[in-house]
């Protein structure tokens, strides 16, 4: 029978605590998860950008077909 006494057994626990601490920053997975994420929340924020400043002359464009496109022919 092993016996182990409080001391070995808090040594054991505090080495192993520390030794988990390392691993969580070593630890690289979910980075590229992480890396696709900021990317595509980079191009959802340009792309609205890009829309706001484009949206007012799309919407008088689209304004100005509908009108010639419901027009009557004389």
């Amino acid at each position: 029978m092993v016996r182990v006494t409080l001391e070995q057994a808090s040594q054991r626990g505090a080495r192993s605590s520390r030794s988990g601490v390392v691993s969580v920053f070593r630890d690289e997975r979910g980075v590229a998860m992480l890396e696709y994420t900021i990317l595509i929340g980079s191009i959802a924020i340009a792309g609205s950008i890009g829309l706001v400043a484009v949206g007012v002359s799309l919407v008088r464009s689209y304004d100005f077909a509908q009108a010639l496109l419901l027009s009557p022919v004389p």
